[in-house]
């Protein structure tokens, strides 16, 4: 697993921190401006509601208003009689009763009224009264017309719109015979009060909307309203499914919310200017950069102290411990200062003396290996001169030449055949190298398979695949046959159909891999996990000969890596495998040996 250095991770530790820190303003910062929109939208709703009351008692005012109206004589006897020598006192009346509703009620900018014959008004055109009336339709009670700026009079002063109210005049007859209007200056009426109290929230505009969404400002001015108008226009798919309920649309600039005012057909809108509430946090955004500065002020200085008193220290460290790793002996000889905190300057004098102490240490360590060296040398001497002796059976050479010369006197060829055949590989085993040719051990593993063949006959065939380049290599002496014994006694023998014992031999690379495998009865996997058990032990002199014995004199001259491996199957046979170094033969190395001849 790959390690990070502490200069590394310490910086790794402050890049977290900052961007933690960074993340929190973030998320602070957007929380606070979610709060400020909740608050605004919510004080939006509530001027808005407030709005609407106050629109509602307005209309319920005008429809008192309306009724005592239309139950006076005056209006009545306008509507009711055609124009005659009394109309001048008829109007005069009608405009002493309208100035009297005028005085008492301050907001009531205008009352006109229309019939068929007849109009009274101070401030609008008869093309106006005309309109006014039509859009009042033929109903019964009090309806709102919305803003009307239409003046007859003061044509050069800029018209100032009124909130209109229409009321039908009914007399003999289900068709009106005229109508009453009333216009209402809403600065000057109660609804002004919640106008001038939302005054320090000009984020949050309030508009009076007619059904088309024309708007009358209430707080704000007309080039706020041309900007909203449009961003409407833009998003009409959005306010077309607005009803009598109340609704919030939301756009990329404006957050909108829409009340219906009950008795009319106009709503009160509120929009929440998003980019002047954005502005409204630049504030907020300046105090959280500077606390990300004042922090990170703060852990710069944090770093440079831990950085100049541990980290920096720590590299010195590891540098001197690293050039030591590295196989440079003077610089352990080299005193290590480290400055910064106590604790490591002791570290580096702890150092210097376990430094010291190493290399005292260290030259009895390579006297003491040097001698145990030379031991291990005469003692691996030892243990081969041991483990050939156990198999130099040179007393039996003088018998079997004797058997020899009694089966060639009395005509036994067989036995003369067998006996040569034992003569050769005894002569073998204890004449010559210690490392001979392959050939020479195919020879002899060939003699075997000849004496097997006398006792099992037709049931033991032997087959030998070894390239001429690797007959030429040098191998122990007696490799090949204590495995081929080991084949035909443990894997054929108590076979009834016999079997086949296949020898092969291959290079790869610098390696030579024999392999001696049989088709016979193979190994239980119990008796299997002893045999590898076996082989595996670190003293071949508790084991028994045979496999063990030539695994353990292929470690002791060739080396550690190289040696034995079994592979078996009950039923399936045996394979072993040698592992062995490449040696080529040395010229003048080989030795003859006896090669035995028949009777005759």
């Amino acid at each position: 697993m790959h390690k990070f250095s502490v200069k590394t991770q310490f910086m790794s530790i402050v890049i977290v921190l900052l961007c933690c820190l960074i993340a929190l303003s973030i998320a602070a910062y957007n929380s606070f401006k979610n709060l400020l929109q909740e608050k605004n939208h919510s004080y939006a709703q509530n001027s808005s509601l407030t709005y609407t009351y106050s629109m509602n008692d307005l209309l319920l005012r005008i429809t008192n208003i309306s009724g005592v109206l239309l139950q006076s004589e005056e209006v009545t006897t306008f509507i009711t009689e055609s124009m005659g020598a009394d109309t001048y006192r008829r109007v005069n009346a009608l405009s002493s009763l309208f100035t009297t509703y005028q005085v008492t009620h301050s907001d009531l900018a205008d009352l006109s009224i229309i019939s068929n014959e007849m109009r009274y008004s101070l401030r609008y055109s008869e093309a106006t009264l005309n309109e006014l009336w039509r859009q009042t339709g033929t109903g019964r009670g009090v309806r709102c017309l919305g803003m009307v700026d239409k003046q007859l009079w003061n044509a050069n002063e800029i018209a100032k719109p009124y909130l209109v109210f229409g009321c039908n005049v009914y007399t003999n007859g289900s068709e009106p015979a005229g109508c009453l209007f009333l216009s209402v200056d809403l600065l000057g009426s109660p609804i002004s009060n919640a106008i001038n109290a939302g005054a320090e929230h000009r984020s949050v505009s309030y508009f009076l909307s007619d059904p088309s969404f024309s708007l009358y400002p209430l707080n704000t001015d007309g080039e706020t309203v041309s900007l909203i108008t449009q961003d409407i226009q833009a998003h009409a798919e959005l306010f077309e499914g607005i009803g009598t309920l109340s609704q919030n649309v939301r756009t990329e600039a404006y957050d909108y919310t829409c009340m219906f005012v009950p008795g009319s057909n106009f709503r009160i809108i509120s929009a929440i200017d998003l980019s002047a509430m954005t502005e409204d946090m630049d504030g907020t955004r300046g105090y959280l950069m500077l606390i990300i500065a004042l922090f990170c002020a703060l852990l710069i200085l944090a770093v440079y102290l831990l950085l100049r008193n541990i980290v920096l220290p720590l590299r010195t460290f590891h540098a001197h411990m690293h050039s030591i790793h590295q196989g440079q002996r003077r610089e352990m000889r080299k005193p290590l200062t480290l400055t910064g905190c106590r604790e490591l300057h002791e570290l580096g004098n702890e150092f210097n003396g376990m430094l010291e102490e190493i290399l005292r240490l260290e030259e009895q360590l390579v006297q003491t290996i040097r001698n145990l060296y030379e031991a291990d040398i005469e003692r691996q001497k030892a243990e081969i001169a041991h483990l050939r002796s156990q198999i130099n059976p040179h007393f039996l050479y003088n018998t079997l030449e004797s058997i020899k010369g009694l089966a060639c006197e009395h005509n036994a060829p067989e036995i003369a055949d067998a006996a040569s055949a034992m003569g050769k590989i005894f002569r073998y085993s204890i004449k010559g190298a210690s490392t001979v040719p392959l050939s020479q051990e195919m020879e002899i593993a060939q003699a075997y398979i000849q004496i097997q063949k006398m006792r099992f006959g037709s049931r033991l065939e032997a087959f030998f695949s070894i390239p001429e380049a690797c007959r030429k290599l040098q191998v122990p002496k007696m490799l090949l046959q204590p495995l081929t014994e080991n084949a035909v006694v443990h894997g054929l023998e108590n076979r009834l159909e016999g079997g086949t014992v296949y020898i092969s031999a291959r290079q790869e690379g610098e390696t030579l891999l024999i392999s001696v495998m049989d088709d016979g009865k193979g190994i239980v996997p119990e008796q299997l996990a002893e045999v590898q058990r076996i082989l595996t032990s670190p003293d071949p002199a508790t084991q028994k000969l045979g496999l063990a014995n030539i695994h353990h004199r292929i470690r002791l001259s060739c080396g550690s890596e190289y040696g034995l491996s079994i592979e078996s199957s009950p039923g399936k046979g045996t394979k072993i495998t040698v592992r062995l170094p490449v040696q080529l033969e040395h010229p003048g190395e080989e030795e003859a040996y006896v090669q035995g001849s028949h009777c005759g």
